[in-house]
């Protein structure tokens, strides 16, 4: 009987080895590799404990005294105290420890999110509390990229440093602005200790925001946070700064220890008090959660034979991502190679890796532009099958892009089952858009791909022609404020079928600064085809104005107001305007008739003012819509009817 056990064992394990050679960059015992540092989740366990401090073991931060790290508590077990980070030489490890006089343990199994922020593309630098800098229980900043900005978002985290006699400050801090620069402070208003120190990282819009605790989102002890790309994510990694003052004037302390949680009731995030006090209103915090858009860059620590593996908190361990890639050539100014090679996505259970269709290794030192789609209706998986199948193209059903023949979309195919070494474009076909295959060959079954409905004012289309195609026949010049000028551009294309030929080429770009514009590549270096266009999207712009933003602070507001659209009822496009008495953490969103959130039009601090914004309704069923403004203190609802 044992020998049958064995026999059938041996078969099994020869039958899933070859299964799985078919599948991108499979290598036995595989496991994630850390790509950057970047991000990860530290729990502290009986191995890493040790009196009031828990050791952080990870490639990116041991033996890096320099490493510039920044925590936040997220709850697994509480542990109400304050937090700091200390560079023990004896290990050669960073570790997070107590705050408290006296040995205070941290509580065993606490987790901590740890972000080790990159110095090369990042604004990050310390600070130490001195004489000459302290005013009470704050300590002045003095930097560049803060220095009169009243609107700017920082990460702070508490740090000893030897040569500042390694000072404790256990307070809970939070940020401010003085109405010239930025400083930190002791929520408790205790006086703040020469020798205190601190990391500080300066935030960008795209992957930040600040939360305000209003009465719609406060519940007991939490705040709940409403993020595209954060809801339905439990696997992101957040980080939390208390803001007293986003913009400057007045502000909320709240002097509770704060953290993370994820709350699968409502599937978002909360920011909650650890001593489980009610979260104070209009309190305010810097929320960080990594970048939904990012350059990937192969290297030996993330290429796996044809698969290169991409580290990014947002997405690993979420196997319905929805991602998307293109290969750029010079990100950062410097040119790599040619990469003709069609790409697709897999998820191993663990993490996201680019891999090729042709099963071919991928070489170092290639770069590829990533993006994210945010975790609404816009993004979903499409699934190709007989009853969608006609010819060389896959019919798309989908509410919001039939009859939507302007609609902006990129395709991105991702395995599920078998490579698909095929150049795809998209088509409307009078009634839906479709996936189809640029060499005409005839659309398989069960073959999967990451569709995105894009904004209008992040997207457009790019038309090879005569006038563009300069220099190179295989170069293509992009021309368009997005783009122009912009070196750090993000951009993913893909290709459209109208009234145009097909163009059965691979895709690269690369900026020309001698023009200072965008070019779009034959990866091949054949003909572009005149007359072929392309769907651009540039992920990391903050997009063309869609409206009018009148901050005319010679006209006083003295009131809170959210105005009729207008016109009303509209098709497709209306306009909405608000006014605010004074600056303001606005969200202004609009609902279906279900209470299902539609859209964001707003999400940003706003001055005091007259503000209008427009919303297209394009791609929506006729009927009745709900459009929300909320302010810190301020919130009203108001209806408006789309009629096709």
């Amino acid at each position: 009987m044992k020998k049958i056990l064995v026999f059938t064992f041996l078969v099994f394990t020869i039958t899933l080895n070859l299964f799985a050679q078919n599948l991108p960059g499979f290598i036995e015992s595989d496991s994630p590799q850390v790509n950057g540092g970047k991000h990860f989740k530290h729990i502290a366990t009986s191995g890493t404990l040790s009196g009031n401090w828990t050791t952080i073991d990870n490639p990116a931060t041991n033996g890096n005294p320099d490493a510039k790290l920044f925590i936040t508590h997220n709850y697994g077990d509480y542990n109400n105290h304050v937090n700091g980070l200390w560079y023990n030489t004896g290990t050669s490890k960073w570790t997070i420890f107590n705050q408290d006089s006296g040995v205070v343990p941290i509580v065993a199994n606490s987790e901590f999110h740890i972000l080790v922020a990159d110095e090369s593309q990042s604004t990050v630098f310390q600070h130490t509390a001195a004489s000459g800098n302290i005013i009470s229980n704050w300590t002045v900043i003095t930097h560049p990229a803060l220095d009169g900005k009243p609107n700017a978002k920082i990460l702070v985290t508490q740090i000893l440093i030897s040569s500042a006699g390694n000072k404790y400050n256990n307070h809970e801090i939070g940020v401010w602005y003085d109405g010239t620069k930025w400083g930190i402070f002791n929520e408790d208003l205790a006086a703040m200790p020469v020798g205190a120190s601190f990391n500080i990282l300066v935030l960008d819009d795209v992957n930040s925001f600040v939360q305000t605790a209003t009465s719609g989102n406060i519940i007991a002890a939490t705040t709940v946070i409403d993020n595209p790309f954060l809801n339905n994510n439990p696997n992101a990694l957040v980080y939390v700064t208390q803001n007293y003052n986003p913009g400057g004037g007045s502000g909320t302390y709240n002097t509770a220890k704060v953290g993370t949680y994820y709350s699968t009731t409502n599937n978002k995030w909360t920011i909650f008090n650890e001593d489980h006090a009610n979260m104070v209103e209009n309190s305010k915090y810097n929320v960080y959660f990594g970048s939904p858009y990012f350059v990937h860059k192969t290297n030996s620590l993330n290429i796996s034979s044809d698969l290169t593996k991409v580290d990014n908190p947002l997405i690993n361990l979420d196997a319905d991502a929805k991602v998307f890639a293109l290969h750029t050539w010079n990100p950062f100014g410097s040119g790599t190679t040619l990469y003709d090679k069609k790409l697709g996505f897999y998820h191993d259970g663990s993490i996201w890796g680019i891999y090729t269709e042709d099963d071919s290794d991928i070489p170092e030192n290639i770069y590829f532009n990533l993006a994210i789609a945010p975790k609404t209706d816009s993004a979903f998986l499409h699934t190709t099958s007989a009853s969608n199948i006609t010819s060389n193209y896959t019919i798309i059903d989908n509410p919001l892009l039939n009859g939507y023949s302007d609609a902006k979309l990129l395709v991105q195919h991702i395995f599920k089952g078998s490579r698909y070494n095929v150049n795809l474009g998209v088509w409307y076909n009078g009634s839906n858009w479709t996936i189809f295959t640029e060499d005409g060959s005839t659309m398989p079954e069960a073959k999967d791909f990451n569709v995105w409905l894009l904004n209008d004012n992040k997207s457009f289309v790019h038309t090879v022609d005569s006038a563009n195609n300069i220099g190179n026949p295989s170069y293509s010049y992009i021309d368009n404020p997005l783009t122009n000028n912009n070196p750090d551009a993000n951009i993913l294309v893909t290709a459209i079928l109208k009234s145009s030929p097909y163009h059965d080429h691979v895709q690269g770009v690369w900026y020309s600064s001698a023009a200072a514009k965008w070019v779009l590549y034959n990866e091949d270096i054949s003909a572009q085809t005149i007359g072929a266009k392309y769907i651009v999207y540039v992920a990391n712009s903050s997009g063309l104005p869609t409206s009018v933003d009148d901050e005319n602070n010679s006209v006083a507001v003295n009131n809170f107001e959210l105005q009729q659209n207008f016109p009303n009822p509209f098709n497709p496009t209306t306009q909405i305007r608000f006014s605010l008495a004074e600056q303001s953490q606005v969200t202004l969103k609009v609902y279906n008739i279900l209470g299902k959130e539609i859209a964001t039009l707003v999400n940003d601090v706003k001055g005091a003012g007259v503000h209008e914004v427009s919303f297209n309704g394009t791609g929506l069923a006729s009927g009745v819509y709900f459009y929300t403004l909320q302010t810190g203190k301020f919130t009203q609802t108001n209806k408006m009817i789309l009629v096709k």
